[in-house]
């Protein structure tokens, strides 16, 4: 008689993610598949003038512009001459760089020689480190787009999203586990609650914590965020504008915020302790109240209406009388009449797709 066949325990499916971790919210989700997994994301709201965004990206405009057009004048008008006159003497075509062992003495052999070498090392270290400078500044490198396509898709805006990736030192967290004992190149669970996952999640936070630092997020303009651990992610700005402009996603979703992938949750966004990172709770409630009567809005053919209702909260908000009780009674009536002449009824349409008081929406 066959004996039975035993049953394999059944492997719990995982309960959610290590806090700070949680998975990325839903107004979000547009923009997950824009983003490396390979790479650590930082992403929060620019609110520096436009203007001022303008004359900071002028300075590396002029310093790349300038590089180029010395480049060049140096290739075309002091060292193009030159090789080209060593290329004819090598063909034979005596001109004043050829040299003839036979005629000269040792000291000036060796001062060709010195003088040549230092020639070519020069051309060699303005080849391999001054020139990638401009040619990344213009056109990019590794098929990623550049600050310069950055800028002509995006423009110079009031508020402009601004997302940083990691540099090399997100492999260790990431990819190679090359933290305390793990071997170089082994995968690392930075979720794990012990061990190397516990040492690298502790880098990984603590490097956050520094970069979405108040001080640095509010007195530097995007641009100069970059650093020895962060750089731009150029494409990643673009496509969240993108998506911003089309509507997919609201402005209001990328208030500093932090992504992550991991293998088993997907993207997740990161709560830091005494950080807006992924927003507090309550911000993080309002933007989903939003998202979700967007939605809603949408549903109806009424998305024009929605914009409308973020033009009008925002510039009210933002005027220099400030907002007190009875201007928010106004704003609150002239939203409520906008709905109305749409057919709208504000307070029970805010309640029914967002499951809350109207108050909340005015």
């Amino acid at each position: 008689m066959a004996r039975p066949k035993q049953r394999k325990p059944a492997v719990p499916a995982p309960s959610g993610p290590l806090p700070p971790f949680r998975s990325i919210p839903s107004a979000l989700e547009p923009f997950a598949p824009c983003l490396s997994k390979s790479h650590i994301y930082i992403a929060h709201v620019d609110t520096f003038p436009a203007s001022f965004k303008r004359k900071i990206f002028l300075v590396p405009v002029a310093m790349n512009v300038g590089i180029v057009a010395l480049c060049v004048w140096w290739w075309l008008k002091v060292q193009g001459p030159w090789y080209l006159s060593l290329l004819a003497s090598f063909s034979g075509v005596r001109n004043e760089t050829t040299v003839v062992a036979e005629e000269e003495s040792p000291s000036t052999l060796v001062k060709v020689v010195f003088a040549r070498g230092l020639w070519f090392l020069l051309d060699m270290t303005l080849f391999i480190f001054v020139w990638p400078w401009p040619l990344e500044f213009f056109l990019g490198t590794g098929g990623s787009a550049s600050p310069t396509a950055w800028r002509r898709t995006v423009g110079f805006r009031e508020r402009e999203i601004v997302v940083r990736q990691s540099r090399e030192w997100d492999r260790k967290i990431l990819k190679t586990g090359n933290i305390g004992g793990s071997k170089a190149g082994e995968p690392l669970d930075f979720l794990k609650k012990e061990g190397d996952g516990s040492l690298a999640r502790g880098e990984l936070l603590n490097r956050l914590r520094i970069a979405t630092s108040p001080r640095l997020v509010k007195e530097k303009t995007g641009y100069l965020t970059m650093d020895g651990d962060w750089d731009l992610a150029w494409d990643a700005m673009i496509a969240a504008h993108s998506l911003v402009d089309k509507k997919e996603i609201t402005i209001e979703a990328f208030t500093l915020v932090a992504l992550v992938h991991h293998d088993v949750y997907g993207w997740l966004v990161i709560d830091l302790e005494g950080s807006t990172v992924g927003g507090n709770m309550l911000q993080e409630q309002r933007r989903n109240d939003i998202f979700r009567f967007r939605e809603a809005l949408v549903s109806v053919g009424k998305e024009d209406l929605f914009y409308r209702w973020i033009e009008i909260v925002q510039f009210e908000s933002t005027r220099p009388e400030g907002f007190g009780k009875e201007r928010q009674e106004d704003v609150a009536q002239q939203i409520r009449t906008m709905f109305s002449e749409q057919g709208i009824d504000f307070d029970e349409f805010w309640k029914e797709a967002v499951g809350k008081d109207a108050a909340e929406g005015l």
